[in-house]
């Protein structure tokens, strides 16, 4: 019976060694990425201008996308709340949908009419 405890001692000190390793390497890495980071200018002068050279078609074609795939969003949203803004009162938008003024709440409270089905 007392060999297990100093196997699982042994296991355990094994497995600290082996964290401290790794946290110091992950320590050391940072530190050098951190070292080598180029510093914020403060001023226009500073700003060393774009990277030299044609740009491809392919990057241009990805600065697109993630163009589209933020700023899309970002223009529904201020288009959308810009309508919003302009809405005076709760009610149904063409007689269907329900539409409210920002920060308020418009709701169906009944049922839709069969009649109003597409075929």
């Amino acid at each position: 019976m007392s060999r297990k405890p100093r196997i699982v001692n042994c296991v355990r000190h094994r497995l600290l060694i082996k964290v401290s390793v790794i946290c110091t390497l992950l320590l050391a890495i940072f530190a050098v990425a951190a070292a080598q980071q180029v510093p914020i200018p403060t001023t226009a002068a500073e700003v060393s201008g774009p990277a030299p050279g044609p740009m491809t078609t392919a990057y241009v074609q990805m600065v697109g996308r993630i163009a589209y795939l933020w700023g899309w969003p970002l223009v529904y949203v201020y288009n959308q709340r810009t309508q919003l803004t302009k809405v005076p009162q709760v009610g149904l938008l063409a007689g269907v949908m329900p539409i409210s003024p920002m920060n308020q709440v418009g709701m169906l409270t009944g049922y839709v009419d069969p009649g109003e089905r597409d075929s």
